[in-house]
């Protein structure tokens, strides 16, 4: 297995992030910030370039997605 964890990792751009998530960029902004709906659980961006691109990996995305679907799905005692 692998040591590092980025080898073979796919890098999303915001806009196919929103694209996946089927959240806008200003909710992901928000999921990203100190605003109340603020998700410490959200994937954290990394600089592509010093210019400011930024970047997320893929199966951090995937993974968050299916964190959230175990929430969504997971039956409640009533």
């Amino acid at each position: 297995m692998d040591a590092d964890p980025a080898h073979g990792a796919a890098v999303l751009r915001l806009k196919d992030v929103t694209a996946r998530v089927g959240l806008s960029r200003s909710t992901i902004y928000e999921l990203l910030g100190d605003s109340t709906r603020a998700d410490p659980e959200f994937p954290r961006p990394f600089r592509l370039t010093k210019g400011g691109s930024i970047g997320f990996l893929e199966s951090q995305i995937q993974e968050w997605i299916l964190k959230r679907v175990s929430v969504v799905t997971t039956p409640t005692d009533d």
